[in-house]
């Protein structure tokens, strides 16, 4: 038998023993969309980014008021290493920006996730 074939049982069987059989499909399923299919997630909170001018937000600034890193640096290099992307799509410009009124999935690593609105100043 696979390997990857045990832990899905064995993580099933004690998802059930503390939750229930339902949500122990919900997590496996969940799991099996985001990793092997590499789906989007679509349950996440909708935040609310504001551009400083008519151009939109740069991607760096973005990534850093998402809460997606700790700084506009750190962010340069993520998108640098090739680790950002944008609606699932990778993006390694620096300069790149969101739209005003755009709605994007913005993706850091295979696991940290944020759905961001770009809204303008006034």
């Amino acid at each position: 038998r696979n390997p990857r074939d045990v832990k899905f049982e064995l993580a099933r069987e004690i998802v059930a023993r503390f939750h229930d059989a339902a949500a122990a499909e919900a997590a496996q399923r969940g799991f099996i969309e985001r990793f092997s299919q590499k789906t989007l997630p679509t349950d996440l909170p909708l935040q609310t980014l504001v551009a400083p001018d008519a151009a939109g937000i740069r991607l760096p600034a973005a990534l850093k008021e998402a809460g997606l890193v700790a700084s506009n640096s750190e962010a340069g290099r993520k998108i640098a290493e090739g680790a950002v992307r944008i609606d699932g799509e990778k993006v390694v410009d620096r300069e790149a920006r969101l739209a005003i009124g755009a709605e994007h999935i913005l993706q850091l690593g295979p696991r940290r996730f944020a759905r961001v609105k770009v809204a303008s100043t006034g």
